[in-house]
């Protein structure tokens, strides 16, 4: 038996990775293929600086409607030309130069765009991708978090584009009927109600009506009872600008469960591809 040294398992068992689902809006709208190709182009150790904090990105497409960013970052200052030797406990000359920066921190990003999911490790660094999308490519990117009420939506969105629902049946409620809008189940293809309803409504941008507001507010209310798996509404505000209630992306967190390498750096080969096989389920599962 091979036993760990005390820094050894601290360096193993650090908390999980957590990423949060954001919005990706560009030029007031979500990013096209073509943009997020240009975005995400394949590129290592791409600089860029933002405030006083220097960043090296790498780029790709993955496939399969996900698109990788892998940022390293740090300041040149301060910096001071002497450093402790922890192994002598002696003072003795900075080997690094004031004009290298070191790379010491990480963060990593997924967008799905199928889902239109943007996933991020660290949402303070949002606004630094924002800038770094936007001077890139000459364009206005926002990352906001999804709105997380249908009174926030509505209060928003001057027009509906579309709607989803995800409904099952369950002991309480085995007409399949959830909330009045699925259609007659024992009418469909001759069986009795279906396990799951996955409805979505396409709408040329419809002004919402008080029954509509009425319906979706009812389905988010009761969402705790467990029929209710998934609600997506999407819409334009009065100014054009893309709007997107998701009661999963705001209440559902992706964590990986792979430790971190010593000195507390993560390895983007372990982080990328257990990330896309979470995302990949997720959409299996949705």
């Amino acid at each position: 038996m091979i036993l760990m040294s005390t820094q050894e398992y601290r360096d193993c068992k650090m908390p999980n990775l957590s990423f949060s689902a954001m919005h990706l809006v560009i030029n007031d709208e979500s990013p096209s293929e073509d943009m997020l190709s240009k975005i995400f182009t394949n590129a290592r150790s791409v600089p860029f600086k933002h405030g006083k904090i220097d960043y090296s990105l790498d780029l790709s497409n993955i496939g399969d409607g996900l698109y990788w960013m892998y940022a390293r970052y740090g300041k040149q200052h301060p910096y001071v030309d002497t450093v402790l030797n922890k192994d002598t406990e002696s003072i003795e000359k900075n080997p690094k130069t004031e004009k290298q920066v070191e790379l010491n921190h990480q963060f990593f990003v997924m967008y799905d765009a199928v889902a239109k999911d943007f996933y991020l490790s660290n949402t303070q660094k949002a606004s630094a991708i924002e800038a770094f999308i936007g001077k890139s490519h000459n364009c206005i990117a926002i990352l906001k978090s999804f709105l997380k009420t249908p009174e926030e939506f509505f209060n928003e969105v001057g027009v509906i584009s579309k709607a989803r629902l995800v409904s099952k049946t369950d002991l309480f409620n085995q007409t399949g009927n959830n909330f009045g809008i699925e259609p007659d189940p024992v009418n469909i293809f001759g069986f009795d109600a279906p396990s799951k309803w996955d409805l979505t409504a396409h709408y040329d941008n419809k002004k919402p009506t008080k029954e509509f507001i009425n319906k979706i507010t009812n389905i988010f209310n009761n969402r705790q009872n467990g029929s209710v798996e998934k609600l997506i509404c999407q819409g334009y505000s009065d100014g054009g600008i893309e709007k997107i209630f998701n009661i999963d992306s705001f209440t559902h967190k992706l964590e990986l469960t792979g430790c971190r390498q010593s000195n507390e750096v993560y390895d983007e080969d372990e982080v990328l591809p257990e990330l896309a096989s979470l995302i990949k389920e997720k959409r299996r599962n949705g």
